[in-house]
């Protein structure tokens, strides 16, 4: 990012970290909007830009991603879709392109090591999950929130850098108000010296700092956070 300083733009759905601000030209960062690709096309309609039927393709594609294929949806995502097909995009293209013929050895054991590594939590009505392994940290949270982990916390350790990945469950979200890219993120991006930020419900943070350590803070904050929201 350091190369290309000033001229990069940041279009996003995320709450960015203040060092990636810091290096942009500009930004548009709209945190209620359900899906990034949702801003993309806002632009590129308002701007009377072409857009072909690939690019719509991919636009959608993101759309489906970023909504979990419509389970987090408003009337802006189907108007937008709605567009999105009139201009060739291709359905069916866009939804295969999101399922995972084959997983990966190397994500299946990194996986399967983060279960059996997971320490859980019980917070009143809430289940929390901690756990670590050396990579696929965001793949093994989303794993988790699918096995009905309210909240699942990953650290991965590589090279003298700590990078966490979290994510909740709408449910998590909608009793406790809690936004792990605005609550939790940037106080545990704080204690492993670096940056964290996300959006409602996923995120993450990288910094730098012993795995034992990092685990132990990231215990203790999710504990206060939480402790004081359900007080």
């Amino acid at each position: 990012l350091e190369n290309i300083r000033n001229r990069i733009i940041v279009i996003d759905h995320h709450i960015p970290t203040k060092g990636t601000l810091s290096r942009v030209r500009c930004k548009w960062i709209f945190t209620e909007a359900k899906a990034c690709s949702l801003m993309v096309f806002t632009l590129l309609e308002n701007l009377g830009m072409d857009i072909p039927s690939d690019l719509a393709t991919l636009l959608l594609a993101g759309i489906l991603y970023d909504t979990r294929r419509f389970l987090h949806a408003n009337s802006r995502v189907f108007e937008v879709c709605s567009k999105l097909l009139k201009r060739g995009a291709n359905y069916a293209l866009a939804l295969s392109s999101l399922v995972t013929t084959e997983v990966d050895i190397s994500e299946k054991i990194a996986i399967l090591k983060g279960l059996r590594r997971m320490d859980i939590l019980r917070i009143g009505e809430f289940i929390v999950a901690l756990s670590y392994v050396s990579a696929y940290e965001g793949v093994l949270a989303r794993t988790l929130i699918s096995l009905g982990v309210d909240l699942a916390i990953v650290v991965a350790e590589k090279n003298d850098t700590i990078r966490i990945s979290a994510r909740s469950s709408s449910k998590f979200y909608k009793l406790t108000g809690i936004s792990l890219g605005k609550d939790l993120l940037p106080a545990i991006g704080r204690v492993i010296h670096g940056e964290g930020g996300g959006h409602a419900t996923a995120g993450g943070a990288v910094g730098r700092g012993s795995l034992g350590q990092v685990l132990s803070r990231v215990y203790d904050i999710v504990i206060d956070i939480l402790w004081k929201r359900l007080a």
